[in-house]
């Protein structure tokens, strides 16, 4: 069958399948990094140049995404741009060749161009498809998209990318001056734009939004990530929100956005995938708000949902008690500096499971906290809402500071009532002072016989052997029964006495184990911090010897136990045939 006989679709398919192969191996650059070498991009290249039947499939798949719109500099006659190097300041960094246009472009300037710029479709900071080093590391100065901008608005009939849809920039602090000219890269088919940034330009910030708002009606992903902002460059996303009425993505996560944005995020019913920072200003507007949305539908076909306050867990808490989505899927809650208590916890599980709906369809729940408040602490009382999220299979709870007590009987409950968990992680205690852990290695028994899908899980432990029962000294941890999944556990600042015994007890149970985390300090790191007085020090040292043991655990004594179990069964299995 000749390939002039194959549907146009299938060509097309295969060119884009073959831009994303590339090879396992890493090729030195010769700038001290190594980059993928792009099998696929090459044979493209090859098919572009020799085959007449791929020739513009092969085209379409080698333009259809660029790392950024530097490349289509390069299609301008060679007197229209100058290139600039900025060399590497050490072995580490990389160079980066920067254009600029150096003259008014005319129409016979970009007789190549548009031979090439309908192929475009995606432009990407975060490559996700192999591109030689060489092409990424090209950046253009705001002469270039304010030469094609000037170009372009002269001729309203024409467009710089008339087919482009997915549209993510990083734009430098010092390159703010670009966003007059950036709607040059806006057209009606642009559905997903993602902009890094840290301009400190608001005025120009928001003449870019609105001329997204009003060049791309139909966009599905909105995307702001700011590293650095002041009130009035909130205000101005906030707006921005308000103007876009089919999003099914929105993400704003890094800067506050005010209550009137929120509330017209809620209203739309294309929306799916959420994320918010939530108080701009002050919580009254939020609370007013969310009192007046009492039985409207808040948010309604939203499957993922990713709050973050600054102070506190009220108001997300009273934002996912209207949330009506019967598909809520994920939950994800952030407080980036206030001291919570086990009561506000409580109040926000409680608010998790507020709908009924909810129980069966939930599957992920996430809280960061930044720390909890002195004298308190998170026990399974504060979680004991989730335990009617029977289909639960990832559960974080963590705070970068402040007390967990979790017991046995806390991870006992949460074994039963969440058999398919796949990730739990209940603190652990990661900041000093350093208190006994209520739970012991026995508690991870329930865990590890009820759930058998379990592949990390975070616990402060208690690990002193003397606190198991007594039968425990001749009869095995499992009873004979192992749990494989499990390969990460994350004990915070839990202390080990005893390497040997620790590691005797966990490979029994959970012969998988290869990876152990604790937040003690490496002894390399000592001599880094300020200087230490000799009480200090001492207990830097202390800390260093407990982060060796459980080392020890990991990498010396829990596969020497592995195997020498491993060893015992195949001679019980050969006497057995005996």
């Amino acid at each position: 069958m000749s390939l002039e006989l194959l549907p146009a679709e299938v060509l097309q398919n295969v060119c884009d399948l073959l831009r994303h192969v590339r090879r396992n191996t890493y090729a030195s650059t010769g700038q001290g990094r190594g980059c993928p070498t792009c099998l696929g991009l090459n044979a493209l290249l090859v098919l572009a140049r020799t085959s007449r039947v791929f020739h513009n499939y092969a085209l379409n798949a080698i333009w259809g995404t660029l790392p950024g719109y530097a490349p289509l500099v390069y299609l301008l006659p060679d007197d229209a741009w100058m290139l600039g190097i900025r060399p590497a300041t050490n072995s580490k960094d990389f160079s980066v060749t920067s254009s600029t246009i150096t003259r008014p472009l005319t129409e016979n300037d970009l007789e190549r161009l548009k031979h090439y710029s309908p192929r475009v479709k995606r432009i990407i900071h975060r490559v996700d498809v192999p591109f030689p080093i060489r092409a990424q590391e090209h950046q253009c100065l705001p002469s270039v998209l304010e030469a094609f901008a000037a170009f372009f608005n002269a001729r309203p009939d024409q467009a710089f990318l008339p087919n482009l849809r997915v549209l993510h920039l990083n734009i430098p602090s010092d390159s703010y001056d670009v966003y007059p000219s950036l709607h040059v890269l806006f057209g009606p088919l642009l559905r997903d734009f993602d902009n890094s940034t840290s301009t400190q330009a608001p005025e120009l910030f928001e003449g870019a939004l609105s001329k997204l708002a009003e060049k791309s009606p139909g966009l599905r992903a909105f995307q702001i990530s700011l590293w650095s902002w002041e009130p009035p460059l909130a205000d101005v996303v906030s707006h921005a929100v308000c103007k876009f009425q089919h999003l099914t993505r929105v993400s704003v996560d890094m800067i506050p956005i005010s209550a009137e944005g929120f509330a017209h995020l809620a209203t739309l019913p294309s929306l799916r995938d959420v994320g918010l920072k939530m108080g701009l200003r002050t919580d009254e507007q939020y609370r007013d708000m969310l009192d007046k949305a009492k039985g409207t539908r808040f948010f309604p076909r939203v499957f993922r949902m990713n709050l973050q306050h600054q102070f506190g867990l009220a108001i997300p808490a009273l934002a996912l008690r209207v949330i009506s989505s019967p598909y809520l899927t994920i939950i994800s809650i952030h407080v980036s500096e206030d001291a919570v208590t086990s009561q506000d916890v409580q109040e926000l599980t409680a608010a998790i499971t507020s709908r009924r709906r909810r129980l069966l369809r939930l599957k992920i729940v996430e809280i960061y906290l930044a720390s909890i408040r002195d004298g308190d602490a998170i026990t399974m009382d504060a979680l004991d809402p989730l335990l009617d999220l029977v289909n639960l299979r990832l559960l974080k709870v963590i705070a970068k500071s402040g007390r967990f007590a979790i017991d046995n009987r806390a991870l006992g409950l949460a074994a039963l009532a969440w058999p398919d968990m796949r990730h739990l992680e209940l603190g652990p205690d990661r900041m000093k002072p350093d208190v006994t852990p209520p739970a012991t290695l026995e508690g991870l028994i329930l865990l590890a016989l009820r759930c058998p899908q379990l592949h990390t899980l975070g616990v402060a432990l208690d690990t002193t052997l003397r606190r198991l029962p007594g039968f425990y000294d001749y009869l095995r941890p499992g009873a004979g029964k192992s749990q494989g999944r499990l390969e990460t556990l994350k004990v915070g600042r839990s202390k080990v006495a005893n390497p040997a015994e620790v590691a005797a007890f966990l490979s029994d149970l959970f012969p998988n184990l290869c990876n152990i985390e604790s937040d003690f300090a490496f002894e390399e790191e000592i001599d880094e911090y300020e200087p230490l007085t000799p009480e200090e020090r001492t207990e830097y040292l202390l800390d260093a010897a407990h982060r060796a043991r459980w080392d020890s655990v990991e990498q010396d004594h829990i596969p020497l136990f592995v195997n020498i179990r491993k060893q015992e069964r195949k001679w019980a299995n050969a006497r057995r045939g005996d």
